[in-house]
């Protein structure tokens, strides 16, 4: 007889209806706000990636030149890796084409210097935006020379006007716009002594 008892017995009822409108409007603001966020974090990211794959560019073509000065020791210790202004195409690529070269089928020191940055000042313009190499070198020998903060290997008082003798330091640089268009530019130095 219990059990028939409790079955007559009525419960208070409860209202269940679900969501409100409000409640899902404020779910769908957050949840913009998160994929906003993540966007914004997905974008930084890229740009990122993109500075460091622009600096390892530069590393990768600063050890060119410099590989290259090391290969032709000749040519370093007679000055002719002097960097022009602008990009000297000599006419022929120590390789394949001697066209042009003092002698029929090789290249002296001089020629190859000359193939060497008109081939690492191309290669700097075409892998980097608004990509520049610059080259310093200063005389170690200078009885003058000194080596102000930071300490980078280059006479920062020349005093003797010769700017190369054997054993001279050398400052490669490689300057290129990192951010796109915002025109920054970002420089990477190297001093080495070939």
């Amino acid at each position: 007889m219990e059990a028939l008892t409790f079955i007559n017995m009525k419960l208070p009822l409860t209202k269940s209806g679900g969501f409100t409108l409000v409640e899902v409007l404020i779910a769908v603001v957050i949840l913009s706000i998160g994929l906003l966020g993540l966007a914004g974090l997905q974008t930084l990211a890229l740009r990122q990636n993109n500075s460091s794959q622009g600096r390892s560019q530069a590393v990768e073509l600063i050890n060119d030149l410099a590989d290259r000065m090391r290969a032709n020791r000749v040519g370093v210790d007679a000055g002719n890796y002097v960097l022009p202004a602008a990009p000297f195409n000599p006419g022929f690529d120590c390789m394949t084409n001697f066209a042009g070269t003092s002698s029929g089928n090789n290249c002296n020191a001089a020629e190859m210097a000359a193939v060497d940055l008109f081939a690492w000042q191309t290669a700097v313009q075409q892998a980097l935006p608004l990509g520049q190499g610059q080259m310093q070198c200063t005389d170690n020998a200078d009885p003058g020379f000194t080596d102000a903060a930071p300490v980078d290997l280059i006479n920062d008082a020349d005093t003797d006007g010769v700017p190369c003798t054997v054993g001279s330091s050398f400052l490669l640089s490689i300057t290129w716009d990192d951010n796109g268009a915002n025109g920054a530019l970002t420089t990477f130095n190297v001093a080495f002594q070939p």
